[in-house]
């Protein structure tokens, strides 16, 4: 499970054999809070999975919301105010 938590990632990787010969494919992907989760948003122009390849990268994808879901549960965790408590994600 990554570390750190950052709210967006940019990934490339070169073109392949359908796309322009010179594209590089670039991915932003971005975690969004909603109300107790992360959401994930991808923005690409073109980006080619090999379908074995998909697998891991959802795995990836679902480690990174759950880094952020903890991000969040550990500052709330070490600031205390009022109803600080149902913030917490996960928490209703």
């Amino acid at each position: 499970m990554p570390k750190h938590w950052h709210d967006s990632i940019r990934i490339q990787q070169p073109a392949d054999m359908r796309a322009g010969k010179d594209e590089i494919q670039t991915m932003d992907i971005k975690i969004e809070p909603a109300d107790d989760r992360h959401y994930i948003v991808i923005k690409t122009k073109r980006w080619a999975f090999e379908a074995e390849e998909l697998e891991d990268f959802i795995a990836y994808l679902r480690q990174l919301c759950q880094s952020a879901d903890q991000a969040v549960n550990e500052a709330l965790s070490s600031t205390e105010f009022p109803g600080c408590d149902r913030m917490r994600l996960g928490v209703k």
